[in-house]
């Protein structure tokens, strides 16, 4: 059968009748079903889904963990009471009545001593005690202060003071130092030091022989001038030498020093003529030798046939300069009228090796008496030392460098600090 033909009216503007090639056209432009389902992925993606949101859920905290967190607090109510957290004051400090210190005391107490602290000794002695009131907290000493001493005589021996705690611990020490207490004679510092050994000249460097109008001529033979060689007498202040040097050298500048020499000779014998008849003289002769100044002073020479005595040089006075050395020259000469001269003849010098009769010795101008000073006392590191608890005495003790007698002055009296750091 063939088409049916419509003759109705115009399907666009009927609501009843559609044709089907319009509903197809209609059709074409609707979404596919990929289409939307594209389009719902994308406008949920921002969207939690279910398994993210149980994830999530699962690291929150539920009631009986706040419960017992809420346990843990700290209740305002406790702050200030006994075992629990303070509040600062109303100027941000912690409040006084929570530290454990003197409530009037802003800063460590001192202890000091005040009397007494004299003494003489040849070993030790306890010179004083003090006592050191508990600060109220654990602490540690820092101890300083100075000690008055002195000794006698030029002994080789100086004052040294230890401070020791209760239970022995060594808090503080000091030294004298060297050049206060040396006293020679005069009770002055010093230097000094003795001929290191005996000593022959060995050479003849001239001769001179002069025509005489009877049989021989006569001859005189001399030695150049010669150093001696030193050791120091005991550690100096004022110089310093290696054994067998041939000076003495100034540590330091001085004024008004007196600068002496002794020096023995023995065993000489005057030159002898052609029959042994003793008829030549031998002399002896000595000079000090200062390397800014020359020479000095110089000994009276011997004459004659003297063959044994000492020679004594002495230079007063004198400005000596750091750096400068000194130095002890020697010298023989013989003459005879005729005959031959011998080399076995001439004088040893300093043939006793050591001794005060062969010395070279500095001495500055100071005041005669007790020979003394300030010993300065120092504290040891805090590090070695254990913390005090509590009050604690400490004890000021004297002992002599060398076993022979020492003092501690009494005025002005030790002088001794202790201050306790807080450990």
């Amino acid at each position: 059968m063939g088409t049916l033909k419509f003759i109705g009216g115009s399907t666009a503007q009927s609501n009843e009748v559609s044709t089907f090639s319009q509903i197809e056209s209609l059709l074409a432009g609707n979404l596919t079903l990929a289409q939307v389902e594209s389009l719902i992925n994308t406008r949920l993606s921002d969207y939690a889904n279910k398994t993210y949101v149980d994830v999530k859920d699962g690291t929150l905290a539920d009631s009986a963990f706040i419960d017992a967190a809420d346990a843990l607090r700290l209740d305002k109510s406790k702050l200030n009471l006994a075992g629990y957290p303070f509040k600062l004051n109303s100027e941000g400090k912690v409040p006084a009545d929570k530290v454990k210190v003197v409530s009037v005391q802003k800063y460590p107490k001192l202890a000091a001593s005040s009397s007494g602290g004299g003494g003489t000794t040849t070993s030790e002695i306890a010179l004083l005690n003090f006592s050191v009131d508990d600060p109220g907290y654990p602490y540690k000493l820092f101890v300083t202060g100075t000690v008055s001493g002195s000794v006698a005589s030029d002994n080789g021996s100086r004052p040294q003071v230890f401070v020791s705690r209760g239970d022995g611990t060594v808090v503080a020490r000091g030294y004298g130092v060297a050049e206060s207490y040396q006293a020679p004679a005069l009770g002055s510092a010093s230097s000094r030091m003795y001929a290191s050994g005996a000593f022959t000249p060995a050479e003849w460097p001239n001769v001179i022989v002069v025509p005489a109008p009877i049989f021989n001529s006569s001859v005189t033979y001399h030695t150049d001038w010669q150093n001696l060689s030193w050791i120091p007498v005991n550690t100096d202040p004022y110089s310093t030498t290696m054994s067998g040097t041939t000076y003495m050298q100034a540590m330091s500048s001085m004024e008004n020093v007196t600068i002496s020499a002794a020096v023995s000779f023995a065993n000489g014998l005057p030159p002898a003529d052609s029959i042994g008849a003793n008829v030549g003289t031998l002399v002896c002769e000595m000079q000090i030798y200062s390397s800014r100044r020359g020479v000095i002073a110089s000994a009276a020479p011997s004459s004659g046939k003297q063959t044994t005595g000492t020679l004594t040089a002495v230079a007063t006075g004198q400005s000596v300069t750091k750096g400068d050395l000194f130095t002890v020259q020697v010298k023989q000469k013989m003459y005879c009228p005729w005959g031959t001269l011998s080399l076995g003849r001439l004088a040893t010098w300093a043939p006793t090796g050591t001794g005060v009769s062969n010395t070279l010795t500095l001495v500055p101008g100071l005041a005669a008496g007790l020979s003394g000073g300030e010993i300065t006392v120092l504290p040891v590191a805090l590090t070695s030392q254990t913390a005090i608890t509590g009050s604690t005495t400490l004890s000021v003790r004297l002992q002599s460098s060398g076993g022979t007698s020492v003092t501690a002055l009494t005025a002005p009296s030790p002088r001794i600090m202790a201050i306790p750091i807080p450990a």
